[in-house]
C-alpha cells in the first residue's frame, strides 16, 4: 500500500492525472481500515464515489467511533458518519442487544446502510 501512495504523491504533486487515477484505483482494491481510506481520500481529493462501502462498514460498525477516528475523518466526515449512523440505529435499532434490534436480515440491514450512506453523503455533498 506504501508504494501505491508514494505514487499517489508524486502523481499529485507533478499533476499527472493519469497516474493518480491509476494509483486511485490499485488503492481502491486493497484492503485498507475504512477510516485510513477515507483520510486518504480526503487528503488527495480523490473520487468520494468510491468510499461507500467505506462509510458503510463505519456505519455498520456496532462499538462507538473513536476520538482517533473523528480526528482521522475530519469534522465534516464524522458528522455525516455519525448521522448515518444515528438514521440507521433509528431504522433497525441497535446491534449490541436483541431487545431494540429489529427482525433484519443481514442483507437488508446492508442495504439500509446503504441507501443511508447514499442519502447523506449524497445529499450534502450537493450544497
Amino acid at each position: 500500500m506504501e508504494d501505491y501512495l508514494s505514487v499517489l504523491k508524486l502523481a499529485t504533486g507533478f499533476q499527472m492525472e493519469t497516474i493518480r487515477k491509476l494509483a486511485m484505483n490499485e488503492l481502491d482494491r486493497l484492503p485498507i481500515d475504512p477510516v485510513r481510506k477515507i483520510a486518504i481520500w480526503e487528503e488527495y481529493q480523490l473520487d468520494p464515489e468510491l468510499l461507500k462501502d467505506a462509510y458503510v462498514t463505519l456505519c455498520l460498525r456496532p462499538d462507538p467511533l473513536t476520538m482517533s477516528m473523528a480526528v482521522s475523518l475530519g469534522i465534516k466526515n464524522f458528522t455525516k458518519l455519525t448521522a448515518c449512523r444515528d438514521y440507521y440505529r433509528q431504522k433497525v435499532g441497535c446491534s449490541s442487544c436483541d431487545t431494540c434490534r429489529k427482525n433484519v436480515t443481514r442483507a437488508e440491514s446492508e442495504r439500509i446502510a446503504k441507501d443511508i450512506v447514499a442519502g447523506v453523503f449524497t445529499k450534502s455533498s450537493k450544497h
